[in-house]
């Protein structure tokens, strides 16, 4: 099967993602400039200022086309430069809205054409920065929210856009915390929301529809820990401040999901099974490790620069490539875009190479060996990573060379931080109070969850029933035996009834 060892993470938004119009330059944004009003209708533009902003989409699931839209900077009576008027035209009587510096607009929506045709989407803006001047000015635009495209049944997009005011975030403005473009507060209020929307569309769904089995997906605490987890930790931040600082944000996010997790919560009955559960936990980013440089100096692979002077992998020379978190992949004849190793003896003897470079690097600056392990592909299975998508070569790296998560083993630990994941079980059938000392697997969770709800095994199912979380763990094999004792009974019972009908006819 084959795969492109070339592709990166890459993530897109259902519509796009915020935009932030400043100007002072900040990182991905976009640099305005204040000029005097002209042109202008249904509105008193007189001694005013105008901001052109070119909303163009970023992060976009499908491109976006264009719009213009413009900001009109006003005055109070005292001449100093107040409020901003926010309006798709040159014409105050469309305006959005009229925003003073702090202030959110209301929910808006818009349509905008794409690639992939027209899309209606919700919207907000936060004016944060309006020098008395004029002269300085920050304007962040919200992701563009789509209201449909994202549910089964169809119908269910309109009753939860009337539902649930909220709108329904992409992210969690993490992104925008960590390129500085909004300040705390903006980014705790963005969070919140996307949180409010997940447990009123959450709340709403459970309230109106007949459901037996209820699934999300909460994204934030990954993302907060990847912006957070190295500024709280004080073997990575020495400043108490900062610390101090990252503690309020982290605590915040967790308020807010706690919040939503109740709202859903109210929908589960005494009847109810509950899991909550993480796929891996975090730590601070500590030393990088330079994956792409110890295979360059072992002669695997070869980089360039393109045409904007970027550095870039020279397939015609390279032999093996990092890709993903944890793979190195050999750049394989008849399997990749730019393969050049034959399969066999030469495959063989590239990954003989890739395992000996890495398991004798070591480290310049700490004099550690960085790797915990370096495993060809179908050794790898004793870890439960097998199939078509894992690389030719699976390492792990020790924590003292990691970010955040990924690459290190999930016993890993440092300073404050861990990579164990969260696992919570509640109800029928559960103990109460209890920790278990056993290893938890991801793949325990759904033969636990079947095994509870009396429901059939997936038949790729991997994982365990996790026996000591529950309060008897041979019930149900109990059960099967009375029910088995019983039908004996009535066998018993109808062959009895058989004999006497057969000698006595009525």
């Amino acid at each position: 099967h084959h795969f492109d060892v070339t592709a990166m993470w890459d993530v897109r938004n259902d519509l796009s993602n915020s935009q932030l119009f400043a100007t002072e330059e900040y990182p991905r944004a976009q640099v305005v400039e204040p000029r005097p009003a002209q042109g202008w209708v249904n509105a008193e533009a007189q001694g005013a200022l105008e901001v052109e902003l070119e909303v163009i989409g970023r992060d976009c699931l499908s491109p976006l086309t264009p719009q213009r839209w413009w900001a009109l900077l006003l005055r109070d009576s005292g001449g100093r430069f107040e409020s901003a008027l926010i309006a798709p035209e040159k014409d105050g009587g469309q305006a959005f809205c009229t925003l003073r510096v702090g202030e959110w607009s209301p929910r808006l929506e818009r349509d905008f054409q794409t690639a992939a045709g027209p899309r209606r989407a919700a919207f907000r803006m936060k004016l944060l920065e309006l020098h008395p001047s004029g002269r300085e000015l920050k304007l962040f635009l919200s992701p563009l929210c789509a209201l449909d495209g994202y549910h089964h049944p169809a119908d269910v997009a309109a009753e939860l856009a009337q539902h649930v005011p909220e709108m329904p975030l992409p992210n969690f403005a993490i992104e925008e915390l960590n390129l500085e473009w909004v300040d705390d507060e903006t980014w705790r209020e963005v969070m919140e929301e996307s949180h409010r929307w997940l447990g009123g569309a959450a709340d709403y769904l459970l309230g109106t529809k007949p459901w037996d089995l209820f699934a999300m997906h909460l994204h934030c605490p990954d993302w907060a820990y990847h912006a957070m987890a190295t500024r709280l930790d004080p073997l990575t931040e020495p400043d108490a401040e900062v610390r101090q600082r990252f503690e309020r944000l982290e605590r915040q996010f967790h308020a807010a999901w706690d919040e939503m997790l109740g709202r859903i919560l109210r929908h589960a009955g005494e009847d109810t099974l509950v899991v909550v559960v993480s796929d891996h936990g975090a730590q601070a980013t500590t030393r990088p490790l330079p994956l792409r440089r110890i295979l360059v100096d072992a002669g695997l692979m070869a980089l360039t620069t393109d045409a904007e002077g970027r550095e870039v992998v020279d397939w015609s020379r390279t032999r093996a490539v990092p890709q993903r978190s944890c793979y190195i992949y050999v750049n394989t004849r008849g399997r990749d875009p730019h393969g050049i190793v034959e399969p066999g003896e030469e495959y063989e003897a590239v990954r003989e190479q890739v395992i000996h470079a890495l398991m004798s690097y070591q480290d310049p600056e700490t004099g550690l060996h960085p790797f915990s392990l370096v495993l060809r592909r179908e050794d790898a299975r004793v870890l439960g990573l097998y199939g078509d998508r894992v690389g030719d070569i699976v390492f792990a790296q020790r924590e003292e060379f990691c970010g955040q998560h990924g690459p290190v083993l999930p016993t890993a630990k440092y300073g404050i931080g861990s990579i164990e994941g969260l696992l919570v079980l509640a109800g029928p059938g559960v103990k109460r109070k209890a920790t278990l000392e056993r290893t938890c697997w991801l793949t325990d969770v759904v033969p636990t969850v079947c095994h509870l709800a009396e429901w059939p095994i997936p038949a790729q199912a991997e994982g365990a029933v996790l026996y000591q979380a529950l309060e008897d763990p041979d019930a149900k094999t109990r059960e099967l035996q009375r029910v088995r004792r019983n039908y004996e009974r009535l066998k018993r019972a109808e062959q009895t009834d058989e004999a006497l009908e057969h000698r006595y006819n009525m």
